[in-house]
Formats: structure tokens, sequence, C-alpha cells
């Protein structure tokens, strides 16, 4: 998956999304095909002790789901959104044996989102069907939304 020259950087994404360090999984995001890409952020810190720890789930890449659908909203609506229903999420292939950069594309729905996780062989890792979201009160800063609007508009 090839960024377009018109991204908005963790810079940006991490002055409102209210994340730790080991959350703040997007490391770039942008506009494609009437959805969002974002490109996971590959330095965060470990998320659970002990590192090497299975996981049943891929929480971050859940997580990195959620917040590439966020920047679609905040970038197209100028709001910022929590969770509130997911009606599915399948774990296809373990994130740890991927090599590689992982993109998460968010695709806006009637009622939400569809959201698939893919390697950079475009080999599926993780899926999320009938994500729905709730606004949060209130409006972006102006240059947030400026540089969200550049975006994703």
């Amino acid at each position: 998956t090839e960024a377009p020259e018109q991204t908005v950087g963790s810079d940006v994404v991490y002055t409102f999304y209210f994340h730790g360090p080991a959350y703040q999984v997007v490391s770039e995001a942008w506009k494609d095909n009437g959805g969002s890409v974002a490109r996971f952020n590959t330095g965060v810190p470990d998320n659970h002790v002990p590192a090497d720890a299975p996981l049943i789930t891929a929480p971050r890449l859940v997580e990195l789901s959620f917040q590439t659908a966020g920047l679609w909203e905040a970038g197209t609506q100028g709001r910022l959104a929590l969770p509130m229903r997911v009606a599915s999420t399948r774990v296809l292939k373990d994130p740890a044996s991927v090599e590689g950069d992982l993109f998460a594309r968010a695709t806006p729905t009637a009622d939400g989102f569809d959201v698939v996780v893919t390697d950079a062989a475009g080999d599926v890792v993780v899926v999320l069907d009938g994500y729905a979201t709730v606004p949060l009160p209130g409006d972006l800063s102006e240059d947030v939304a400026s540089a969200l609007g550049a975006t994703f508009a």
C-alpha cells in the first residue's frame, strides 16, 4: 500500500487522540477510495508483560481499526467519536508472524464502518465488521480540523 503525498502523521493524530504510548498505533493516515487507510506504528512499546506471551486477539490491530475509522470521521465530519459496537472481529493471521508494514483500511457503511487490516502483501490479518461509534460533544480545534480536512476532504 503506497501512501499519497497528502497524509496526516502521528504528530497531529495524538494531539487529539488521548492514547498512551503503547496504543499510539497510527504512524500516518490518508484518504483512499472513499475511506481511510492508516499505517501501523511499529515503534510502539510493548503493551503486555511478558511481551512474548501469546494473545488470543490482536488488541493493537483492533485499536488501529478504531483509530483509522475515527480519523475518517474526524476528517470528514469534524468530530471525535468513541466505539459503540462491533458486530464481529476475526483474527485470521497471527500478527506476530507478519513481516513488514501493516495497514488498516476503514470503509464507511450505512451504519458505521467495516475495517480490514492487511500486511504489505495484501494478506488479511484482522477483520472488523459492523463497527459503529458514538460522537463526543464538542468540536476539534481549528488547527487539527484544518490538517485532517486537508487530508480527508
